[in-house]
């Protein structure tokens, strides 16, 4: 993935920009459903954590 950005910037370009990355997950079991337990406790409230953002959840 990094070679197909440094296609398309230069590093100047990325070095000055300001920007993030979005990732979305979602929390599962070893067996693959869905996780319907809340958001754990360790990270903090999700309002609170300058690293967390919610979009709409």
């Amino acid at each position: 993935m990094l070679e197909k950005i440094k296609e398309i910037c230069s590093p100047y370009e990325l070095l000055r920009g300001n920007y993030g990355i979005e990732r979305e997950t979602l929390r599962i079991y070893k067996d693959g459903s869905l996780s319907q337990t809340f958001h754990p406790e360790v990270f903090g409230s999700k309002s609170d954590n300058p690293y967390i953002t919610t979009d709409f959840a």
